[in-house]
C-alpha cells in the first residue's frame, strides 16, 4: 500500500504542474 502510494505522488506532482503551466500559457495568451 505505502509503495503503491510512493509510485502515484510523483504522477500526481506532474500532472499538478502540467495542469499550473497550461494555465500559466493560457493566461499570458
Amino acid at each position: 500500500m505505502v509503495g503503491t502510494l510512493a509510485a502515484l505522488v510523483p504522477v500526481v506532482y506532474d500532472l499538478f504542474l502540467v495542469e499550473t503551466l497550461l494555465e500559466l500559457v493560457r493566461y499570458n495568451k
